[in-house]
């Protein structure tokens, strides 16, 4: 399962035993609840750093293997412009 879905998971049973220890007046499994809580914002935030490297990831894949991923239009500058109509030399 995926990390920021285990997190999240694990922060819904922590609040659940914070709750239940609450109720029940039991302080250990309030306490227990509070740290499982806090392990699964640990774990959801590891989660969120695991997708944002493998999107980096993907990006430096292409760059590394193909350097015309950066590179827009056509190699030879002067494609595409009829002849003359650039700028002319004046006559002496």
């Amino acid at each position: 399962m995926d990390d920021k879905i285990e997190g999240k998971w694990d922060q819904a049973k922590g609040k659940v035993k914070e709750e239940a220890g609450k109720l029940g007046g039991d302080k250990s499994t309030e306490i227990g609840g509070k740290i499982d809580q806090g392990k699964g914002k640990v774990k959801e935030g590891l989660g969120e750093l695991k997708e944002e490297l493998r999107e980096e990831s993907s990006l430096t894949s292409c760059v590394g293997a193909d350097a015309r991923c950066l590179r827009s239009g056509p190699a030879d500058h002067g494609a595409g412009s009829p002849a003359g109509s650039g700028p002319r030399e004046r006559g002496g």
